[in-house]
């Protein structure tokens, strides 16, 4: 069960001045401690050294007792169960700290946000000690930050200054490239993003559509996945117009079905149409004009792509959102796959622009959608394995899957931060605890792994200084 690696911690209704950690027997057996002996104590935050004591009071294994004075050294324990995360003779750690980067607006109302609020909650549940914070809201002198986290005890969100997170999950757009570049190392990228004692659920803090198409490209398994794609330029858009019957040109960070574009030639014309249930068209008679249209609308960053005739369903061009997700083994689990489906006419398929979205999980029914799961995910595997060759370990990625009329599966956009709303309309209960809690185990399993070094027995136990994985009983 997963709450067997819980623990709550409590004072020992006794009088001592000294920082004392209390056992009952059993406990004392299983983690082959003996009284007497000193320990490392870390609870979230907090960190101590304790000596070991046995106590006769409560025979539980979920409780561990303090004495008064070590727990009043717990400033930031606020009395819920913590996940055991390592312990050896001299160490105990309890509770990975886990940290969620937000957007200004979700930081200053976060219970306004379902998806967080799930997160936070599944959280509690799974003894890991959640927040999350802004960008803009850190102190880089201290290395804290201003952080909002579900209080266990009232149930409301509180606002306090907390130090840097053992796990971080970066969600929130910051211009990080423009501060990697500065020979002053006292800022947000180096102090957090490239701190090497923070461990990420994604080792990239953003993708784009042109490194996507070349990480996809490096690899015989993976390079047909993708429509062939190009830099924008004058030469390209002639050649994929002449190539394809229509193509598409979009922005390489374009987001919500936003700057992109569909173009194809029509006689002596050449027509852009761009949105989803509302459609707007242009016409040119000079590819010129078109080109300097296109760069003016939206800029220089653009890559053009081979269009692919997508399937329909009742009429409707649809695609696929998977969502691929590691768990607590760091083994890579599709946990939704999201039909997108749009309007008879639509370029993007969007659920911003106006696409339906039907969410299933992957042991539902697929057959009506003429899709296999084994085909979606050998096509994912592989992509991930592609992705993380290029960008490094990935914990949570959505992967937009399309299938043409020939029922071939192509890879159109991969997202390094897969939006979360809708799932709550779109979802079972049951599902969206897979969702919001995936990647809190795997943040479990990179807390963990922070102790790779020093291999345990069953129960968590070091085993010597043999090299090998850890685990927590």
């Amino acid at each position: 069960m997963e709450n067997e690696d819980l623990y709550t911690l409590k004072p020992l209704d006794c009088v001592s001045k000294q920082t004392q950690l209390f056992l009952n027997k059993k406990q004392l057996e299983l983690l082959q401690l003996k009284a007497g002996r000193e320990l490392n104590l870390q609870v979230g935050f907090d960190s101590l050294t304790v000596q070991v004591a046995e106590q006769h009071k409560d025979p539980s294994l979920a409780t561990l007792y303090l004495s008064d004075t070590a727990f009043r050294g717990l400033s930031h324990y606020h009395g819920e169960a913590l996940w055991l995360v390592f312990h050896s003779h001299t160490q105990m750690r309890l509770g990975p700290t886990f940290a969620i980067t937000v957007s200004y607006r979700l930081w200053n109302h976060p219970d306004k946000n379902y998806a967080l609020k799930k997160r936070a909650q599944l959280a509690l549940k799974k003894g890991i000690l959640l927040y999350c914070f802004h960008l803009r809201k850190v102190d880089l002198e201290n290395n804290l930050v201003e952080a909002c986290y579900l209080n266990p005890q009232a149930q409301k969100w509180t606002r306090e200054f907390l130090p840097f997170p053992q796990v971080l999950y970066h969600r929130s757009y910051f211009p990080f490239a423009y501060f990697s570049r500065q020979g002053n190392t006292n800022n947000i990228y180096h102090k957090v993003w490239a701190n090497p004692k923070i461990q990420k659920i994604n080792n990239a803090y953003r993708f784009d559509k042109w490194t996507v198409y070349q990480a996809l490209a490096r690899f015989q398994h993976t390079n047909s996945f993708h429509p062939e794609s190009a830099l924008f330029s004058s030469q390209a858009l002639a050649l994929f117009l002449t190539k394809y019957p229509f193509c598409y040109v979009k922005h390489i960070r374009s987001i919500g079905g936003k700057k992109v574009c569909r173009l194809e030639r029509a006689g002596a014309f050449y027509t852009c149409k761009m949105g989803g249930s509302i459609i707007k068209r242009w016409k040119f008679s000079k590819i010129s004009r078109l080109f300097r249209f296109l760069r003016k609308k939206f800029g220089k960053r653009l890559i053009i792509q081979g269009g692919i005739t997508l399937a329909r369903l009742n009429g409707k061009p649809f695609d696929i959102r998977v969502l691929v997700q590691k768990d607590v083994n760091a083994r890579w689990v599709i946990s939704a796959l999201s039909f997108r489906v749009a309007a008879p006419e639509a370029v993007v398929t969007n659920v911003a622009a106006g696409a339906q979205k039907i969410t299933l999980a992957p042991d539902d029914d697929l057959l009506g959608f003429g899709i296999a799961l084994d085909s979606l995910q050998h096509m994912a595997f592989k992509t991930l394995d592609a992705l993380e060759a290029f960008y490094g370990s990935l914990g949570e990625v959505g992967l937009d899957m399309a299938l043409d009329n020939d029922g071939k599966l192509w890879l159109l956009e991969a997202n390094l931060q897969p939006s979360s709303s809708g799932y709550q309309k779109t979802a079972t209960l049951g599902l969206c605890n897979q969702i919001f809690g995936l990647p809190l185990d795997y943040a479990k399993y990179l807390a963990r792994n922070m102790f790779s070094g020093f291999p345990q027995n069953q129960h968590g136990v070091v085993n010597g200084n043999e090299p090998g994985k850890t685990g927590a009983f």
